[in-house]
């Protein structure tokens, strides 16, 4: 009995020994999905993102001193209709001379002289394309005619000059240095006025926002915003329109604080946003500055890094084409061609 549980034991022993043998020989091969995907054949999928780049950064604005309105005709202000930061507009009077209203006009180029019946010249186009944009017809030829004039009667009839003469007189009138300005200072009533005397000077004028660019920026055109104003800038730092800056706080604060405190908070951003798919960077090869590939199976596909974020890597595709899903690690020694 005993003899016979000994062989027992010792054939369960020899069976295990047997099997254990067999799993070391022939390990049992298991599929990809199954446990630990094989190295390089495992495929992340792409997501894509709008990025726009968003930093921020110091902008600088450059101002010049206001325009000074100057007076045509010798005499006192008997009436003004001026405040501070209030905003003259040509086709307006907003003083008078000696009880006779004085409007004021703006034109493309300096009017010089008094103009009569005939007479020509580019001063003489630029009061046509005045009237015309006042809604007063003219021939538009460049010469003083019967149309020209009896516009300009009309057009001083219209806003409280009495006249009967149509010769155009620049002790008349108030030259505005644009179409419409903001005043800063004003006349007094019983003021005394002579030809070429201020009138009143316009607030100092936004000549220029400049904007320190941040390197390694992603291609495209960007738009400088601060506060709630934005405008495009190019890649030196130039803002392309500086007047859409000129009413806001932060800018005007920094002109009040003087020479040296003049930096402003601002923020640059593409003004497309790029589509980009974020992919790990352990799907990059071959990577060269900025180029690189990814692949896709047998698929190399050439890309442009933009930017990391979150342990991922934005990039453009060369293709033009957004894969579905890369290979997370490409074979070692893969290049892009």
């Amino acid at each position: 009995m005993r003899r016979m549980t000994v062989v027992l034991l010792v054939c369960v022993l020899a069976l295990v020994g047997g099997v254990l043998a067999g799993s070391l020989l022939f390990p049992r091969t298991l599929p990809p999905s199954a446990g630990q995907e094989a190295a390089g054949t495992r495929t992340v999928p792409v997501a894509l993102k709008d990025y726009d780049d968003q930093r921020q950064v110091k902008a600088k604005a450059t101002w010049a001193d206001g325009a000074q309105v100057l007076a045509g005709d010798t005499g006192m202000v008997t009436t003004v209709d001026c405040t501070a930061g209030e905003v003259w507009a040509a086709g307006t009077a907003p003083i008078s001379i000696n009880d006779r209203p004085r409007v004021a006009i703006h034109t493309s180029r300096p009017l010089w002289r008094d103009l009569q019946g005939g007479e020509e010249g580019p001063d003489v186009e630029a009061l046509q394309s005045f009237l015309d944009a006042q809604g007063y017809s003219t021939s538009d030829s460049g010469r003083y005619d019967w149309s020209t004039s009896t516009s300009w009667r009309q057009f001083l009839r219209d806003r409280g000059v009495a006249t009967d003469s149509t010769a155009f007189a620049l002790s008349g009138v108030v030259v505005l240095p644009a179409d419409k300005i903001t005043i800063q200072t004003c006349p007094a009533v019983g003021a005394a006025v002579t030809p070429g005397a201020a009138l009143a000077t316009q607030v100092p004028t936004l000549t220029a926002v400049l904007v320190s660019m941040p390197a390694s920026l992603a291609p495209g055109e960007r738009t400088v915003t601060i506060g709630a104003a934005s405008a495009v800038v190019d890649e030196s730092g130039k803002v392309a329109d500086p007047s859409a800056f000129v009413a806001e706080p932060a800018v005007v604060q920094a002109r009040s604080a003087g020479a040296g405190k003049e930096e402003i908070d601002a923020s640059v951003k593409l003004t497309t946003p790029l589509k980009v798919g974020m992919v790990p960077p352990s799907a990059l090869f071959a990577i060269s500055s900025k180029k690189g590939c990814v692949a896709n199976g047998k698929d190399t596909i050439p890309v442009t890094i933009v930017a990391s974020s979150l342990g991922l890597t934005a990039v453009t595709f060369g293709t033009g084409k957004t894969p579905a899903k890369v290979d997370a690690k490409p074979g070692e020694g893969r290049t892009c061609g």
